[in-house]
């Protein structure tokens, strides 16, 4: 398509209440979830995530520092060389925290934190328990103080149920579960997901923990998160505890 051609078809769009702009995967599907309490959960969720975890050493951050700083108030960690953030976790009380299993699989450990400054605390992890198979890791760091922890559902979710899957940076997408594996410890969810997101919450339309972000995947234009299911013992049966 020529110059002004492309022109002409972006002013058609515009004119019929269309963007060229590009759409947030993430953004679009709160929006088309119909949830209330977007703010509410977005609150409970930040204030009790780690704002990474992640393995090897930590490289660097970003904070506030001007409009700019697309990472603005965050903190971001990575393995030596890499730009990227190895995955999120979530308090569950006394200085524990829930995460991917993937994500904790090398060592040293680190867990950042923000003081109600907005200051970075970097602090050393280890990991406690863990479930390759489930996907599933619980690491201690006792230099955190006693977060606000998230509370784990009594059971896992349905399918046709809306959850909300919190990733890194503060994000939130939405989308309905498609398919639940109670057996093998795992579900699927119609909400798009990043790199870096891996070990984030996902909650329910109360906020409950049901599950934590073990991937994603995209399905004939369909992005889905691939979730590791909480509460789950190792017969399959449903509990109200954390693993």
């Amino acid at each position: 398509m020529n110059p002004f051609a492309a022109s002409l078809a972006a002013a058609i769009l515009v004119l019929a209440g269309c963007s060229t702009r590009p759409v947030d995967p993430k953004a679009d599907s709160l929006r088309r979830s119909g949830l209330t309490n977007i703010e509410a959960l977005r609150s409970t969720l930040f204030r009790a995530s780690a704002a990474i975890v992640a393995g090897q050493q930590v490289i660097g951050f970003t904070v506030d520092h001007g409009a700019d700083q697309t990472m603005a108030g965050h903190v971001a960690v990575a393995n030596p060389g890499s730009p990227y953030a190895t995955g999120c976790a979530s308090a569950i009380g006394a200085g524990r925290y829930l995460t991917a299993a993937h994500v904790v699989d090398t060592t040293p450990i680190t867990v950042l934190r923000l003081d109600g400054r907005g200051q970075p605390h970097a602090m050393p992890a280890t990991v406690i328990w863990s479930d390759p198979a489930r996907d599933l890791a619980i690491v201690t760091a006792p230099g955190c103080p006693d977060e606000p922890s998230l509370i784990v559902a009594g059971g896992p979710p349905r399918v046709g149920d809306l959850v909300v899957v919190h990733g890194c940076w503060g994000s939130l997408s939405a989308g309905t579960v498609v398919d639940v594996e109670v057996e093998r410890g795992r579900f699927l969810c119609a909400a798009p997901t990043d790199e870096g997101d891996s070990g984030g919450a996902i909650v329910n339309r109360q906020g409950l923990l049901v599950g934590v972000i073990s991937g994603g995947a995209r399905r004939n234009g369909v992005d889905y998160t691939k979730g590791a299911l909480v509460g789950i013992d190792d017969t399959g049966r449903t509990t109200a505890s954390s693993p």
